[in-house]
C-alpha cells in the first residue's frame, strides 16, 4: 500500500504536481486544517477516488463537536474522519486524533491534562497515527516556526508516542515546521503541511510505502 500525506489545505487544492503525487497513492491521508468555508477544498476531497483518512485540526470548526454527537460533516463514505478513533484499510491500522497545546480560541485545543486524556486513547499497536499536533521532540525543529527560536509542539503526545509506539506518526499545524522525518523512540514522524507560513503552497505531499 502507497499513502499520500499531507495537512494544512486551509481552501488550497493541491498544485499539479501534488495531484500527481497524490493520483499515485492507493489511499490519501490529511492532517487537519481544511476550513469549512473552503467547498471546493471538501469537493476535492470528495471526488477523490480512493480511500481517504482524515484528522481534523484546529482550523475546522465544522468537524468539531463537543458533545461528542455524530453529525453529517458532509463528507462521501470514502473519507473516513478520526476523532480520537481508528479504523484499517487492507491491513493497515490507522489512528487520528486532533487536538493540539491552546494557542488563543480554536477548535480541538485543550490544556495539558485535557491533551493527556485525549491522547491515552491511542492504543497500541498502530501502524500509522494522523495528528494535527507536532509532538515535542527534543533537538527536532519539527514542531518550531522557521525563523523563531521557540517550539509549539506537544510534550503530552509524546509521551503518549512513546507509550504506544505507533511505526509512523504524520502531523501538520506548524507549517514550516522542519518536514524531515525525525525519530522519536521507534516511531518515525514527519511534518507533512503544504503551506507555508504566508499560506502559500511550499511542500509537497509526503509518500509512505507499507
Amino acid at each position: 500500500m502507497t499513502l499520500s500525506l499531507l495537512s494544512d489545505l486551509h481552501g488550497h487544492v493541491p498544485s499539479p504536481a501534488a495531484q500527481a503525487i497524490v493520483d499515485k497513492a492507493d489511499v490519501v491521508c490529511i492532517c487537519g486544517d481544511i476550513e469549512s468555508r473552503a467547498m471546493h477544498t471538501i469537493a476535492w476531497i470528495n471526488a477523490t477516488r480512493k480511500p481517504v483518512v482524515l484528522v481534523p485540526g484546529n482550523h475546522d470548526w465544522f468537524l468539531y463537536e463537543p458533545s461528542g454527537a455524530p453529525f453529517n460533516w458532509g463528507f462521501e463514505p470514502h473519507v473516513r474522519v478520526l476523532i480520537d478513533s481508528g479504523c484499517e484499510i487492507d491491513g493497515v491500522r490507522f489512528w487520528g486524533t486532533p487536538w493540539a497545546p491552546i494557542f488563543f480560541d480554536w477548535a480541538f485545543m485543550l490544556p495539558p491534562d485535557g491533551l493527556r486524556e485525549k491522547y491515552a486513547k491511542i492504543p497500541e499497536g498502530i501502524d500509522v497515527l494522523l495528528c494535527h499536533s507536532p509532538p515535542r521532540i527534543p533537538r527536532s525543529r519539527i514542531d518550531a516556526v522557521e525563523g523563531r527560536r521557540d517550539h509549539c509542539g506537544s510534550s503530552e503526545l509524546a509521551e503518549a508516542v512513546l507509550r504506544a509506539q505507533p511505526r509512523y506518526l504524520f502531523c501538520g499545524h506548524i507549517h514550516t515546521g522542519d518536514h524531515t522525518p525525525v525519530r522519536l523512540g521507534s516511531t518515525l514522524c514527519r511534518n507533512v503541511s503544504y503551506l507555508d507560513e504566508s499560506y502559500s503552497p511550499a511542500f509537497l505531499p509526503a509518500t509512505l510505502s507499507l
